[in-house]
């Protein structure tokens, strides 16, 4: 795990977790993208690393309706 990067998760069920990640890329603006994967829903705090690692990277239009606030503070990743 990044020291410069933020986590936020998103579950849309107990064996489906969304993550988002932040760039904190100082002094350049901060960047965001989102990933989505299923996992055995045992702990989603755990859960969450692999899918920054492994998950499928989820296309703009989802990624801001499931995370409005960083759509309004970051700019997405292209």
């Amino acid at each position: 795990m990044a020291k410069n990067r933020k986590y936020y998760t998103r579950s849309l069920s107990p064996r489906v977790l969304v993550v988002a990640i932040v760039n904190n890329n100082n002094p350049y603006p901060s960047d965001w993208c989102a990933y989505i994967d299923s996992v055995h829903g045992n702990n989603h705090d755990e859960d969450y690393e692999n899918i920054t690692e492994n998950g499928t990277e989820l296309p703009h239009d989802i990624a801001k309706l499931l995370f409005p606030n960083l759509e309004l503070t970051y700019k997405w990743r292209d």
